[in-house]
């Protein structure tokens, strides 16, 4: 078989796969529409990740960052002299883009808005049956998630959160 065939075979998986991606997440997006529609808001305002998960978000933060940096920091200073000519410089150059989206990504502030059946976090919209209760520590709100299901919310804390939440969850 030639190679070109290989290639325009697997061309058409790649496609064949995407398409039925997209086919099952539009699938799945009307069938948990109805579950997960927002009404009118009752609060809004935003915030950077991490202040929003917490200390927890902060250290697997790190963690990613260190798992993926040592193991190629090694590799470089064990095989910088044996890689190919101009392999060196594209290497940096994606890892300082990788980089760089990392950081922008650990510094975006995400609208938080909070409604009747819910509250909606960056793209993640979870409902109050995700919840178990609050408490409130250190000048913030944190929205405990059922065990195993949700990582638990910080919010900023303010009055009026403070009595939309009491309405819907009971304080731990």
């Amino acid at each position: 078989m030639n190679q070109y065939v290989l290639i325009i075979i697997f061309y058409i998986g790649l496609i064949q796969l995407t398409l039925t991606g997209i086919l099952y997440y539009g699938l799945y997006l009307a069938i948990k529409s109805d579950k997960n529609r927002r009404e009118e808001v009752l609060y809004s305002y935003r915030d950077y990740d991490f202040n929003i998960f917490g200390k927890k978000y902060c250290l697997m933060f790190i963690g990613l960052l260190s798992v993926f940096i040592i193991p190629i920091f090694g590799f470089l200073y064990l095989y910088w002299d044996r890689l190919p000519e101009g392999f060196g410089f594209s290497f940096m150059f994606a890892f300082i883009v990788a980089m760089g989206l990392f950081i922008v990504l650990f510094f975006i502030k995400h609208r938080i808005d909070i409604y009747n059946n819910g509250i909606y976090i960056g793209w993640r919209f979870i409902t109050w049956k995700g919840f178990e209760g609050y408490t409130i520590k250190n000048n913030k709100i944190i929205l405990i998630g059922k065990r195993g299901v949700i990582i638990p919310i910080h919010l900023n804390y303010n009055k009026k959160i403070e009595d939309i939440v009491k309405n819907y969850l009971k304080r731990i």
